[in-house]
């Protein structure tokens, strides 16, 4: 019993780390569960309430990943990257735990990245190849980059070619060798990085120069089953340099943490806590 306890305790945490609305959410189904079963009076969290943020937030992660990913994704990787060719004829390697709808239709090329990151080798031809990352929108005619998710933001990388990003009413031009970080709070920043290291997860390695603590995270929980969930903004905020085995994902997620003085709580395959 105490152990499914920490199991529900852990769901819920997982549950209401989602954002406002999930929290509010669970305030409302307390004032529900107190008025019904005592009658208005206060009754502390107990296990029923934490069956129930359970469901809610297995409800919220089915819905925004795995179901619309094998309902819509045209290609999708499971622990390990993997190369494929879009209906263009471009080449595309998808990265682990990623997924992308094929916008290809007569003479529009482009794929929406639903989720993870990708590498694109883009022939060069009039019509423009376009990839979508959430709002944010990449267009080149030949080239060839990364670009992916990442912790609320996203990343493009260049190691051939021009890249034009928009997002909202800004725009970028990106060189080889330069890098976009977009973060949905403070807006874009440019930077150089060495074109050989862009997509380095391609060899099974994590170069990180300039990404945070939650960044690189979110790179390595893509190679886990399960949700890894930081308690402490600070520590995702945190600047990293470092290189990291991804072929060892669990040993990368323990090394990174060791590098800031956090320690890892795991549930195998359900959730991974990461707390200084």
């Amino acid at each position: 019993m105490h152990r499914m306890i920490r199991i529900c305790s852990t769901f819920a945490t997982v549950f209401l780390s989602r954002g406002p609305a999930e929290r509010q959410a669970y305030e409302k189904m307390l004032t529900v569960w107190q008025v019904t079963e005592t009658g208005g009076t206060s009754r502390p969290k107990t296990l029923p309430i934490l069956f129930f943020a359970v469901a809610l937030g297995a409800g919220a992660y089915w819905a925004s990943g795995p179901v619309r990913v094998m309902l819509f994704a045209d290609i999708a990787t499971g622990a390990v990257p993997e190369v494929a060719r879009l209906a263009s004829g471009d080449r595309v390697t998808l990265d682990a735990g990623s997924a992308l709808i094929d916008d290809t239709d007569g003479g529009i090329r482009g794929v929406n990245l639903m989720q993870g990151a990708a590498f694109f080798d883009v022939t060069r031809r009039p019509e423009p190849f376009v990839v979508t990352v959430d709002d944010l929108q990449i267009s080149v005619t030949g080239t060839a980059f990364e670009a992916g998710h990442l912790a609320d933001g996203a990343v493009v990388s260049v190691t051939e070619g021009a890249v034009t990003v928009t997002y909202d009413d800004e725009s970028w031009n990106l060189a080889p060798g330069d890098r976009l970080l977009l973060d949905a709070d403070t807006g874009g920043i440019k930077s150089g990085i060495d074109p050989d290291t862009v997509a380095s997860w391609r060899g099974g390695l994590l170069v990180a120069d300039g990404l945070t603590f939650g960044q690189i995270t979110d790179i390595i929980d893509r190679r886990l089953s399960g949700d890894v969930i930081i308690t402490e903004g600070a520590l995702a905020d945190t600047p990293i340099v470092g290189t990291f085995d991804l072929t060892d994902p669990l040993s990368a997620l323990k090394l990174l943490a060791e590098l800031e003085g956090a320690t890892l709580t795991t549930i195998p395959s359900i959730v991974t806590v990461i707390r200084r």
